[in-house]
């Protein structure tokens, strides 16, 4: 029987926070409907399997951050509906609006997805190890874990990460999906990888139009960064098929005196084995900049 959890305006804000986000992401059910359009703040901790359909636009804001736990398997449908995250931000702690942990799986399907103004920030200065953590991911990290988004238009918007990925950061194998979606990666930075990066990881883009734009990065791939620098069996891979793809005004904007190093690659830069395909698809690059080399695309080898 189709269950349906009503949730008021007025009775948000009242609410233990928790208590609501455990029950927006309810596994107990197998399917549940949001209604009424709200704006809060929240954490949720999850794992098992569940959906959810959402039937009026949410706001999560601000400092909102959810942790998948592991086997999480959950799919929401946003029926033309808009799901908004902002200013999620953590202290040398990855995914600052999100953590999807190993072996789990979200996806979103038929509406809007937007995260803006996160930051994955520097921890606290470690007297041990002499250094100060940077952290990756300002907007979702996914660990060996499973994103999707399906017939959806999805905005990564003014993110930041103090280490990899200002908008995604994929390790350990995991995947990114999107099909017959539209993208947007605007305006978000890192210290690798302005908009995404992966390392053992995979991103594909299916029959979707994906923008890159004025992304940037204070070292290598203004844009994107792919690598396998954990050693894991698998280089990154990103996968545009039956796309349309635009890298546009992002930069490396790295100098000598800052990294040691000039930065490289103003919108990708792809280590190794690590590949960027594009099968039947429609690709542009123009404005891109570097302080170094590979003003669009830097390769090298591993």
């Amino acid at each position: 029987m189709f269950q349906k959890l009503r949730v008021g305006a007025m009775f948000c804000k009242k609410i233990a926070v928790s208590v609501f986000f455990l029950s927006l992401f309810s596994v107990f059910a197998s399917a549940q409907t949001v209604s009424d359009e709200t704006t809060f703040n929240g954490y949720y901790y999850g794992g098992g399997a569940g959906s959810i359909s959402i039937s009026t636009n949410i706001v999560f804001s601000p400092g909102t951050i959810g942790y998948s736990g592991s086997g999480l398997s959950l799919d929401v449908d946003l029926q033309g509906h808009t799901l908004s995250f902002s200013g999620g931000h953590t202290f040398g702690q990855n995914g600052a609006m999100f953590y999807l942990s190993a072996g789990g799986r979200m996806s979103f399907a038929n509406g809007a997805f937007n995260i803006s103004n996160s930051f994955a920030d520097k921890g606290p200065y470690n007297s041990v190890t002499n250094s100060t953590p940077t952290a990756d991911a300002g907007a979702i990290y996914i660990d060996g874990s499973t994103l999707e988004f399906t017939n959806s238009i999805v905005h990564f918007t003014s993110n930041t990460a103090t280490g990899n990925g200002g908008a995604l950061a994929n390790w350990f194998a995991g995947t990114f999906n999107a099909v017959n979606s539209t993208l947007f990666f605007t305006g978000n930075s890192a210290y690798h990888g302005g908009a995404i990066f992966a390392d053992n990881g995979t991103y594909n883009f299916t029959g979707s139009t994906v923008t890159f734009d004025s992304n940037s990065c204070l070292w290598n791939g203004g844009a994107v960064y792919l690598v396998n620098y954990s050693g894991g069996a698998n280089w990154s891979l990103l996968n545009f098929t039956d796309s349309s793809v635009t890298f546009s005004n992002n930069s490396s904007t790295g100098t000598y005196g800052t990294t040691g190093s000039y930065g490289v690659a103003g919108a990708a830069y792809v280590y190794g084995s690590s590949s960027m395909t594009f099968t039947n698809s429609y690709v542009n690059f123009t404005g891109n900049k570097t302080n170094s080399y590979g003003g669009a695309i830097d390769i090298e080898a591993g």
